[in-house]
């Protein structure tokens, strides 16, 4: 009886999962460090009052290994659906996932550094830079399915 241990189907869903198991371990080692409450400067703005928010560098260590391994998981089942004959829909939603991961580096780097570097602008002044927030409002209307869009919730509250 053959056995293959490593086939391309089980390399592609351990990368998959590998890429879940990344992006807990940021989550787990932010709550840890009882950082977690800083992570919202990334989606609500920036204060006097915000936490601490160098939970977004963390999370920036992982930004780069997570979508590598999901990348190279969808795109070892894309290979997978090549080869049972269906090319057209499994390519292109790889086109999809790869400029999605772009996107999704773009803004973890913004988080990761701007948003930190405000917030600890707000604690040493009293307030963030001025240019910082139609930044971020742009960057979330610019992808607004990376992040929520608070900034329609805070105007309907006013």
């Amino acid at each position: 009886m053959n056995f293959e241990v490593f086939t391309t189907s089980r390399i592609a869903g351990l990368l998959m999962l590998l890429s879940i198991a990344f992006m807990l371990a940021a989550v787990a080692l932010i709550a840890a460090q009882g950082r977690l409450g800083g992570m919202s400067a990334a989606f609500s703005g920036v204060g006097p009052a915000s936490e601490d928010a160098s939970g977004l560098r963390t999370i920036a260590r992982f930004a780069v290994p997570y979508p590598m391994a999901q990348l190279a998981g969808f795109a070892l089942f894309t290979l997978l659906l090549i080869r049972a004959g269906d090319p057209g829909l499994s390519v292109i939603a790889l086109v999809l996932l790869a400029f999605w991961s772009v996107l999704g580096a773009v803004e973890g780097s913004f988080q990761a550094s701007v948003t930190t570097w405000a917030v600890e602008v707000a604690a040493r002044t009293g307030e963030a830079p001025e240019f910082y927030e139609p930044l971020r409002r742009w960057l979330n209307a610019e992808l607004p399915l990376m992040a929520p869009r608070t900034d329609q919730n805070e105007s309907d509250a006013q």
